[in-house]
């Protein structure tokens, strides 16, 4: 079955979500702006950076009702051994997050990258469990500019930026009737208050 991006597939796709695409950008000082685009497409949870509460991810059972925590579970020893039916291993990723920070600063290669260091952070912030062995997670970096940036400043803006764009994937995303998406858990919660 192919689903698209999706998240929490620690209990395979039957109890993932739908993962989705956003974007966001940021203003800063001095006309700085640093923009973020990313695919989300995680096999662990995606929290809320404010709450710590899982926004999407592996359901409890097949109706999501509820979320499992897929870091909890595996805490407790359950763990994924492989994506596929036929065979007790897989040799590539499973689930990739990508990632575009893009600024109109002027950085050289080696300031770039430490945006990009700084900015990574705020995926791991955001995805439990970040990095695993099914995941095949990567930031792209664009600089295009005549003004000198501060690396550190544009790597915080785009850390912001990119927790913002991840956010807006998963709250925006639509399941198109084949996993559920964040959007209608709030539909069923308004359903149970009534």
């Amino acid at each position: 079955m192919v689903t698209g991006p999706t998240v929490g597939k620690l209990f395979g796709i039957e109890r993932a979500m739908k993962g989705g695409l956003g974007t966001s950008s940021i203003l800063g000082p001095q006309g700085t702006i640093v923009g973020a685009l990313v695919v989300v497409n995680a096999f662990g949870d995606v929290l809320d950076p404010q709450s710590n509460r899982i926004l999407a991810g592996a359901g409890e059972s097949k109706t999501i009702l509820r979320f499992a925590d897929s870091s909890a579970w595996m805490k407790k020893g359950v763990i994924r051994k492989s994506f596929s039916e036929s065979s007790s291993s897989r040799s590539f990723p499973s689930s990739t997050t990508l990632g575009v920070i893009a600024t109109n600063a002027f950085l050289d290669r080696k300031e770039l990258h430490q945006v990009l260091k700084i900015a990574h952070c705020g995926l791991a912030r955001m995805i439990s469990p970040f990095h695993t062995t099914f995941d095949g997670d990567i930031l792209f970096g664009l600089s295009y500019g005549k003004k000198k940036g501060d690396p550190n400043l544009i790597g915080l803006l785009g850390k912001e930026a990119l927790m913002k764009a991840l956010k807006r994937a998963v709250l925006k995303a639509d399941g198109f009737g084949v996993l559920p998406p964040h959007k209608d858990l709030l539909r069923e919660d308004s359903k149970a208050v009534s």
